[in-house]
């Protein structure tokens, strides 16, 4: 049986169609070693629960004998849903003749709220029948930045089209920008700089900028600070300006989140907004943010079978420290490998810091996750973005098998 996750391909993306979701292998164990005995501050803190999973023991023996492998156990969402059309690629409609046709007088209204990402504008737009599937437009959107607020839309259109009547401004107006939820630091900048005209290294210098309103513990690193909203910088904006009023408005959202030192108790609002960093990036659907936050906290006090003791085991934190663009991509057995303190694979606990900008929903769950004993979760792989969640590890492994014969239609 091959390894848990495709050996190539980014953002989940497999070159070999056959290996998806063929290469999930649920029966890996994930026993790898702890390197340097790490626990992040909090690891542990939550309230012990009772002791889940006893007398699995024997089963996972016997299933790692029949599995003849020692692999990651990956648990996120690790697969595109929407990629079962046989070839490999996202459904997506022929196409319009004109999308400026369809930006001044489309037939559909669209309204896309402040701090959604990619993938959930992209549900939204296949729900209304806009595009054929999710994965076509966050495919096409790639990196650009996706402005909020209302326009107009045709059926049919292709997920290029989608994406760009939806990051360019010629067609929605307005001298704003709109920062997606679950970007990185250095994805803000790029971003940034490509609205503004200032330089990326200017952003970078500003973020050094002892001036910014950050708190003390996030030790001057802006990384999760700049919160993703959409921003009217003025006409005469300085790097420094415009990274103070993300963080301002982090600590605004902050505050309305819930997000503050002891909201769970024993950990600190860093840490909390790590947390929440990491669950942007394991689901696309809001509604299934607290579940994420639930695996983690339970996770992190070692409640889950089959999972080493405070190990996370999250696949974003390893693209982070590749710099991939998505939290969500495939990673390979040597990527685990990386020795890093981000890498949730070798090193218990949570990682020193955020891994990208949550949004406002991310931080109300990661203070307010659900209490059904989740330890493990994988997407449904019916086209629908949701994933399934279980307690106990042999649901796991149903639950693995439902999204496999969801996914093989």
């Amino acid at each position: 049986m091959s390894d848990l996750h495709p050996s190539s391909g980014p953002a989940g993306h497999d070159d070999d169609a056959s290996l998806l979701p063929g290469d999930l292998d649920p029966y890996a164990t994930g026993e790898q070693p702890a390197v340097g005995g790490r626990r992040a501050a909090g690891g542990s803190r939550r309230a012990p629960k009772k002791k889940r999973g006893k007398g699995l023991g024997c089963l996972l023996v016997a299933l790692v004998l029949i599995a003849g492998v020692v692999g990651g156990l990956y648990v996120g969402v690790s697969w595109v849903a929407d990629r079962i059309n046989g070839s490999g690629e996202p459904d997506d409609f022929e196409g319009v003749a004109s999308v400026e046709e369809c930006a001044t007088g489309g037939d559909v209204q669209i309204t896309v709220p402040a701090g959604y990402s990619a993938g959930q504008i992209g549900s939204l737009l296949a729900e209304k029948g806009v595009v054929a599937s999710s994965g076509a437009f966050t495919a096409a959107v790639a990196n650009d930045s996706v402005r909020d607020g209302t326009r107009t839309m045709c059926e049919g259109m292709t997920g290029a089209q989608a994406a760009e009547l939806m990051t360019n401004a010629d067609y929605i107006g307005g001298g704003g920008i709109t920062i997606t939820a679950g970007y990185t630091a250095a994805q803000t900048f790029d971003l940034l700089s490509g609205a503004t005209g200032i330089a990326v290294a200017d952003f970078e210098a500003a973020a050094e900028d002892p001036s910014l309103p950050l708190p003390a513990e996030a030790g001057g690193d802006v990384e999760g600070y700049l919160y993703p909203d959409s921003y009217d910088f003025g006409s005469d904006p300085t790097a420094v300006g415009i990274l103070t009023q993300m963080i301002e408005r982090w600590g605004e959202a902050a505050t309305e989140a819930g997000l503050v030192d002891d909201a769970v108790p024993g950990f600190t609002q860093h840490e909390l907004l790590t947390l929440a960093s990491i669950i942007q990036k394991e689901v696309l659907l809001p509604e299934e943010r607290p579940q994420v936050a639930e695996v983690i906290y339970d996770r992190l006090a070692d409640q889950c079978a089959g999972v080493p003791a405070g190990m996370l085991q999250m696949d974003s934190t390893v693209n982070f420290i590749l710099g991939s663009d998505t939290g969500t991509a495939f990673t390979t057995p040597e990527n685990r490998q990386i020795d890093d303190p981000y890498n949730t694979y070798r090193y218990p606990g949570l990682p020193p810091g955020p891994i990208g900008a949550p949004s406002e929903a991310s931080m109300e769950a990661a203070v307010n996750p659900s209490d059904e004993g989740y330890c493990y979760f994988v997407a449904a792989g019916d086209g629908s973005n949701s994933s399934y969640f279980a307690a106990d590890y042999s649901d796991h492994l149903a639950n693995v098998d439902r999204a496999r014969a969801n996914a093989n239609g």
